[in-house]
This record gives C-alpha cells, sequence and structure tokens, in this order.
C-alpha cells in the first residue's frame, strides 16, 4: 500500500480485509483498499482473482457504482484500491432482514441497487453482494 498512508481496517471478509486510507497521489482524498489476507496471497490465483476484480471494476463507469483506483502489489500482497464513499455499509440498512417496508429509504437503497445492477449485467457482468455496492 506504497501509495496510501493512515490505514483503518473497517471491515473483513473470509479472503481479505478492507481498509480506509488516505491517498498519497491524490493529497486530502480518501481511499478504500481492499487486502487479500496473507493464506491467500500466495500464487497465481489468487493475485489472478483480484486482477479480475480489478479489470471488470475498471470497465464499469456508472454513478451508482465504486471507482476502482490502478492496481498496485507489493512483494507480500495483493490489493485493490477503489474509491471510498462516505456513509454507512449498505447492510446496516436492514435490507437483509426483510425490513424494506418499513423505512421509505430503504426503497430509494435498493432502487439504486437495481439500477447498478442492471447495468453491471447489461455489460455482461454478474454481482452478487450486496455489500460491494457501497453508493
Amino acid at each position: 500500500m506504497a501509495d496510501s498512508c493512515s490505514a483503518r481496517r473497517i471491515g473483513h471478509g473470509g479472503m481479505s480485509t478492507i481498509f480506509k486510507a488516505l491517498d498519497l497521489q491524490n493529497p486530502g482524498e480518501t481511499v478504500v483498499v481492499k487486502v487479500r489476507l496473507p493464506a491467500f496471497s500466495s500464487g497465481v490465483g489468487a493475485w489472478s482473482m483480484f486482477e479480475r476484480e480489478e479489470a471488470i471494476g475498471r470497465q464499469l463507469d456508472h454513478p451508482l457504482i465504486l471507482k476502482f483506483l490502478p492496481l498496485a502489489q507489493d512483494k507480500r500482497r495483493s490489493y485493490v484500491v477503489t474509491e471510498h464513499v462516505p456513509g454507512p455499509h449498505p447492510g446496516r440498512f436492514g435490507l437483509a432482514n426483510n425490513d424494506l417496508c418499513r423505512n421509505p429509504r430503504h426503497w430509494s437503497i435498493a432502487s439504486q441497487i437495481c439500477t447498478a445492477l442492471d447495468y453491471i449485467h447489461e455489460h455482461g457482468f454478474v454481482a452478487l453482494r450486496p455489500e460491494s455496492s457501497q453508493r
């Protein structure tokens, strides 16, 4: 993560940890860095998964989809960098708990997610993880 500093962990999954960091290439800008866990960082397969994620992300240009920044790799780990979108994690809205009808704002969020998914599908890709919809 040579192009970022002051990283703070904001999430994790089975194969990676997510950090919020300051972008050294663009002073004052905040980015999100997804770092592959060491157990999944070795070998061509682990790196190719990140390359594929970054390649797909860079092909998509839509206001409701995270923008990917140039992919980087150091000698120990691979990682991808995206723009940072302020606000709570989408999973905190209760959409996964059938809470959609209780809050009108949830309808707007669900509609935006559907719009982004439609765009992704029109470009030949499939997105299955709602936590990837950060906008």
